[in-house]
Order: C-alpha cells, then sequence, then structure tokens
C-alpha cells in the first residue's frame, strides 16, 4: 500500500500474492521489486509503502505489516529497510517480544499482555488500550504513550524507555519510578507525592512535565528543566547550576537556589522565591520574592513582587508594573529602571532603593530613597521619612508628605510638585518648587 512510495513509479504492488509455507516452516520469502526515483532522490524523499498480510489459511498472523523505506543516494538505491507492524484491535490480545524494528500497536480494546520489548523495538498504546501481567520495556525499547492513552505506574513499578506523544499522559504515584522518560510535545509527565524519577527525563518543546501535591523535583548542576507545571503543594527547586526555563508556577513555589536560573517562568497563584537569577519572569498573579543574593531582570508584574527584606543584596532590573501590579522594595533591597503603567505601584520601603524609575502612569510610594525618577503621568509620593533626589517632573504630580525629602527636583511642562508643611525639599537655582 502506497505510503510516500506510489505503486508503478517507486515499488512494483502485488496483488493478491500468496506467500507458502510447507509443514513445519516459520517463514517464507517474496519479492517486491523496487525502483529508483530520481525526483525522490533529489527532493531527499526516501520513500516508503506498507505490506500488509491478511486472510491466513491454517494459521495465525503475529506482525501482519511492516513499513518498508526505500534509501536512495548517489544516483542509486542503497538499502531497503522493512520494519513489522501490529495492531492489536478491538478484543484482541497480543503477547510476546517485539525485536528491533518491531513496532506494536495497541487499539482502543485491544490488550497487550506480558510483552516484551527489545533494544530497537516499540509498544505504541493509543486511547482504550490495555496491559495486562508485566509490560518489560529492555534497554533501547520504546514503549510510546498514544493520544488519550494514561500509563499509570505505581508503587514498586519501574517504567523506562517511554515516550509520551502528544494527547498521553504518564502517572508517576508513590513509590513508583519512570526512567529516562522522553515527552514529546502535547504530551504530560505528571509526577504525585512519593514518585520517582531516574536517569535523564527528556522534556521536548511543547512537552509538559507536571509536579502535583507534595512532590519536589530538584534540578541540579548541569541539568535543564523545561515544560515544568507546578500545581498546588508542588515544589520545584533549581539548585546551584541548575537551569529552569518557561516553567508554570500555580498554586505552589518555585524556589531558584543561589547559583540556580530560571528563565521565562509564569507564576499564576504560586510563589517564586529567588536567591540565584530570574529572567523575563511573568507574574499573572501570586508573587516573585527576590531575596539576599537574587537577581530578578525583566520581570513583568500584574501580581507582587518583593525585593529584599531577608537580607542584603535582593535586586529587581527594568520590571514592568501593570495594573493590579505592585513592586515592594524593601529594606536591603535595590530596583533599578523600573517603569510603572496606569494601575501599577512601585513602593520604596525603608531602606529600600529605587534608581530610574519612569512612572508612565501609576504610583510610586517612597519610604526609603529614590532617586533619578521621571514622572510622565501619575504621581511619586514622598512619605514622612522618605527621600527623593533627582526627580524629572514632565508630567503628573510629586506630593512630598510632611517630613519626607525631595532633592533636586526638576519641574518641565504640565508638571506639578506639592510639598506639604513640614517636608524638606531642596532645588538648584532656576528650578523652583512651588508650595501649595
Amino acid at each position: 500500500m502506497d505510503g510516500t512510495a506510489v505503486a508503478g513509479s517507486d515499488y512494483t504492488a502485488l496483488d493478491n500474492e500468496q506467500v507458502i509455507f510447507d509443514p513445519g516452516e516459520s517463514s517464507a520469502t517474496f519479492t517486491v521489486p523496487i525502483f529508483y526515483n530520481a525526483a525522490a532522490a533529489a527532493a531527499g524523499i526516501n520513500p516508503d509503502f506498507e505490506i500488509i498480510l491478511s486472510d491466513p489459511i491454517n494459521a495465525s498472523i503475529g506482525f501482519g505489516t511492516a513499513n518498508t523505506t526505500i534509501i536512495e543516494s548517489d544516483g542509486d538505491i542503497t538499502s531497503v529497510t522493512t520494519d513489522p507492524i501490529q495492531d492489536v484491535s478491538a478484543g484482541q490480545t497480543s503477547g510476546g517480544v517485539i525485536q528491533s524494528g518491531g513496532v506494536e500497536v495497541v487499539l482502543s480494546g485491544g490488550t497487550a499482555s506480558g510483552t516484551v520489548v527489545s533494544s530497537g523495538g516499540v509498544l505504541e498504546l493509543l486511547s482504550g488500550a490495555h496491559l495486562a501481567g508485566t509490560t518489560t520495556i529492555e534497554p533501547g525499547g520504546t514503549e510510546e504513550i498514544g493520544s488519550g492513552y494514561i500509563l499509570n505506574v505505581s508503587a514498586g513499578h519501574i517504567n523506562g524507555g517511554v515516550v509520551i506523544l502528544s494527547g498521553g499522559e504518564e502517572v508517576v504515584s508513590s513509590g513508583g519510578t519512570a526512567s529516562g522518560t522522553v515527552v514529546s510535545s502535547g504530551g504530560v509527565l505528571k509526577l504525585l507525592s512519593g514518585g520517582h524519577l531516574s536517569g535523564t527525563t527528556t522534556i521536548n518543546p511543547g512537552g509538559m512535565e507536571e509536579i502535583s501535591s507534595g512532590y519536589t523535583l530538584n534540578v541540579s548542576a548541569g541539568q535543564t528543566g523545561s515544560g515544568i507545571l507546578v500545581l498546588s503543594r508542588g515544589i520545584l527547586d533549581v539548585l546551584s547550576a541548575g537551569v529552569a526555563s518557561g516553567a508554570i508556577v500555580k498554586g505552589r513555589t518555585e524556589i531558584i537556589s543561589s547559583g540556580g536560573t530560571d528563565d521565562g517562568a509564569q507564576i499564576h497563584g504560586g510563589t517564586q522565591l529567588d536567591y540565584g537569577s530570574a529572567s523575563g519572569i511573568t507574574i499573572v498573579s501570586g508573587a516573585q520574592w527576590v531575596e539576599s543574593g537574587g537577581t530578578a531582570i525583566g520581570t513583568t508584574v500584574s501580581g507582587l513582587q518583593s525585593v529584599g527584606g531577608s537580607g542584603f543584596g535582593g535586586i529587581a532590573i527594568s520590571a514592568q508594573i501593570y495594573r493590579g501590579g505592585t513592586q515592594y522594595v524593601s529594606s536591603g533591597g535595590t530596583a533599578k529602571a523600573t517603569t510603572t503603567h496606569s494601575g501599577g505601584t512601585e513602593i520604596v520601603g525603608a531602606h529600600g532603593v529605587a534608581s530610574g524609575t519612569q512612572i508612565s502612569s501609576g504610583v510610586q510610594l517612597v519610604s526609603g530613597l529614590a532617586s533619578g525618577t521621571t514622572l510622565f503621568a501619575g504621581s511619586q509620593v514622598v512619605e514622612s521619612g522618605g527621600t527623593a533626589v533627582g526627580t524629572v517632573v514632565s508630567g503628573g504630580a510629586e506630593i512630598v508628605d510632611a517630613h519626607g525629602n525631595a532633592v533636586d527636583t526638576a519641574i518641565a511642562g504640565g508638571g506639578t510638585a506639592i510639598v506639604s508643611s513640614a517636608a524638606c525639599t531642596a532645588s538648584p537655582p532656576g528650578r523652583p518648587i512651588p508650595e501649595r
């Protein structure tokens, strides 16, 4: 049957060909003529077609389908490969060994019982398929989890050589182990409390690794964790020299340890604790805590970004604060080049430092030190004990409360400074601050 190969151009189709086994024989040979296809070779295509066996008499068919590929180069056919494929349909049960190059596909209602997958063999399970007995995936063998199939790995079981295809799921329960799993685009590997991973887990682009209640996933030195979803009570811990990319944190915690890196995480109601390096993080809801020794670059904030507080040295650079979002710079924390948009707030607490903030709209509340702030709209409120140095007011208003300090404020056209009684202000000649 044609695949990319076409009967008559690439091979000769054998319709109603009989293959006869003499008594006691377990194998027989027949020939399919094949032809070199210059156009396919020029396009880099290796034509393939299927050989299908059917209607056995006084016998049964094991692998009834084989995929044949014609390898062409340098003006000639260099090789031909034939990989057997067996479909296990509703009501059928298969067992035995899948050898190298063999493929067994278990369809809805079909059962694979006691199957052994040798190196180079493939067992594919589709939605509605069943497993019975003990399935053994030998080193180099592959168990493919197809669309709609959920593979449960329970206590005492070790599942290796698994490839999770689009729409497939593997669930690793307490005491179970997933070894050397590959998650393809659209596939999901779910890790429950007490589940284990061994070997190298590969999450391909578009694949997902879900960390559920009670499970802690450690991304260690030299490892990269990608496509990770952290659910309620799950924990993602990125250790020194580990890298997490594109994690989604819902309702629980990601910890970026000193020396660890996270790029592009999305925080949806969860918490990210940053003691290492975080870049391109999006806080939809929930919080990012940039702790002592931590650096966050380019965070988009619609929830909370807290900088400093538990020590000195937390730094946030180029954060974007949007409606409903707050950046809180507490004692020991530093925020550089923050931009607040409409509905966003930057709070500079006592002993916190903000430099180069741009207020497109929104509010900056200063109880610590703010230097080089530029107001285009919105307001800067210098509260009691706070100091603002070198603010440029192009629009909006600088409001200096009682016992607040404003130094070297510059008022451009359309800007306003409002200074309360007992506030302390200083400005260079020619740049007065009006008192109202």
